[in-house]
C-alpha cells in the first residue's frame, strides 16, 4: 500500500536545537515536522518541498536516516538553517533565517514532481511559509492540483499565503492564535471568540477548522459541530514543531475513521507529547498514549 500522506515544506532548514551541552542538528521546517510526527504515529508519509545546496543535501540524508522517503526537487542557492535555544528556565529563543530564492521556473518544475507524487495519496499536507520569490498564491496552486487528483488537503501557514490558501478552499485549515486574529480580527480569548472565528473561516473556504491554543488546547468546527480539547499539565522541553505534531496526530486517527471529536483528541495528544523532546515532530509513543488518555473534550 502506498504511503497515505504527502507533506510539502517550500522552505525547508536545517534545525539546530541547543539545550545546555546538547546540540541537536536535525531536518527542519513544518511538512518535514509532520511527516516526523506521522512516523510516530506509525503512519507512512512521503515528504516533497524545494532543497537547495549542501544543507539541502543534508536534510535528505537526514530524512533517510529516519526512515523517511524524501523527494525534494532540487533548486539554486543554500537552504536555510534555523536556531533554537533553550535556557535552563525553558525559555526558547530561536533564529529563523529566510532561505533561498526560488524562481518561478523552478517552482513549475517542482509542480511537475509535486502532480506525480499525488498520485496514491490520500491527503496533502502545505505547512509553512512560502519560499522566497514565489507569490503568495503558491500554496493555493498546489491545493488547486490536489483538489483536482481527488486528494484531501491540509493547510497551516500565515500570512497573505494563508489568505490566499482559504480561497482555494483547503479541506483542513490549521491556524493558530495568531492566525487566526490575522484572518478575523479577533483574538480567541472566550469560547464566543472562537466561535465567531470558526464561522469566518468556513465562510473564507475552509471545510474543517483546527484552531490551536496553546497550553489551552483546542478546537475543531466542520461547519456543524464545534469540540474543544483541553490537554493535561507537562513538563516543556521544546514548544517547536508542536503545531505539526498536532496536525500528524488529526491525520493518523482521521485515516483510522475517527470522528471529529476522537481525531482532535489525538491531534492535541500529539502536539503535547512533541514538547518534551528537542527534536520538532519526535515523541514517544508511550508519552502520547498517556496524554491521550488524560485530555479532556467538551
Amino acid at each position: 500500500m502506498p504511503a497515505p500522506v504527502l507533506t510539502v515544506t517550500l522552505n525547508p532548514a536545517v534545525d539546530k536545537t541547543i539545550k545546555g551541552p546538547r546540540v541537536k542538528l536535525s531536518a527542519g521546517g513544518k511538512g518535514i515536522n509532520v511527516s516526523r510526527a506521522l512516523k510516530a504515529m506509525g503512519v507512512r508519509s512521503i515528504a516533497t518541498g524545494l532543497a537547495a545546496g549542501a544543507s539541502g543535501k543534508f536534510i535528505l540524508s537526514e530524512l533517510k536516516k529516519e526512515g523517511i522517503k524524501g523527494r525534494f526537487s532540487q533548486v539554486k542557492g543554500l537552504t536555510r538553517t534555523n536556531l533554537t535555544v533553550i535556557d535552563a528556565r525553558g525559555r526558547i529563543i530561536r533564529g529563523i533565517q529566510d532561505g533561498p530564492a526560488v524562481a518561478r521556473k523552478e517552482f513549475s518544475g517542482f509542480k511537475k514532481k509535486f502532480t506525480a507524487l499525488l498520485k496514491g495519496r490520500c491527503y496533502a499536507v502545505f505547512s509553512g511559509a512560502n519560499a522566497n520569490g514565489l507569490g503568495p498564491s503558491a500554496y493555493a496552486e498546489l491545493i488547486g492540483i490536489s483538489r483536482k487528483a481527488g486528494v484531501v488537503t491540509v493547510l497551516d501557514t500565515r500570512g497573505e499565503a494563508l489568505k490566499r490558501g482559504l480561497r482555494a478552499r483547503p479541506d483542513i485549515t490549521k491556524p493558530n492564535a495568531e492566525e487566526a486574529e490575522y484572518i478575523c480580527g479577533i483574538s480567541p480569548r472566550t469560547r464566543g471568540d472562537i466561535r465567531k472565528i470558526m464561522r469566518v473561516f468556513h465562510r473564507k473556504g475552509a471545510r474543517t477548522v483546527l484552531l490551536t491554543l496553546g497550553a489551552k488546547g483546542a478546537a475543531a468546527s466542520d461547519g456543524e459541530r464545534l469540540v474543544f480539547a483541553r490537554p493535561p499539565k507537562v513538563l516543556t522541553g521544546n514548544s517547536v514543531g508542536c503545531g505539526d505534531a498536532f496536525l500528524a496526530g488529526f491525520i493518523a486517527r482521521r485515516l483510522e475513521g475517527g470522528n471529529l471529536a476522537s481525531c482532535l483528541r489525538a491531534a492535541t495528544a500529539a502536539g503535547t507529547a512533541n514538547a518534551a523532546g528537542m527534536v520538532p515532530g519526535a515523541f514517544k509513543k508511550k508519552d502520547y498514549k498517556w496524554i491521550y488518555s488524560a485530555t479532556t473534550l467538551t
